[in-house]
C-alpha cells in the first residue's frame, strides 16, 4: 500500500509543478473557446500539492516508527 500512496504523491506533485509553471510563465488554455483563468491554475497547484505532501508525508511517518 506504501507504493501506492507515493505513486499517487508522485502524480499530484508532478500536477502541482505542472499548474505552478502555467501560472508563473502565463501560458494560455482555451477549452471550447473558453479561456481558463489563471488563479483556478494556481488553486490547483496549491491543493495538489498539499495533496501530495499529505500522501508522501503518511508514507513516512509508517516508515520511522521504531
Amino acid at each position: 500500500m506504501n507504493k501506492l500512496k507515493v505513486w499517487f504523491s508522485g502524480v499530484f506533485g508532478v500536477g502541482a509543478i505542472v499548474h505552478a509553471m502555467r501560472f508563473i510563465f502565463k501560458i494560455p488554455v482555451v477549452v471550447n473557446n473558453y479561456n481558463i483563468p489563471m488563479h483556478i491554475s494556481l488553486y490547483v497547484a496549491i491543493g495538489a500539492g498539499i495533496i501530495s505532501l499529505i500522501l508522501l508525508g503518511g508514507c513516512s511517518c509508517k516508515n520511522s516508527k521504531k
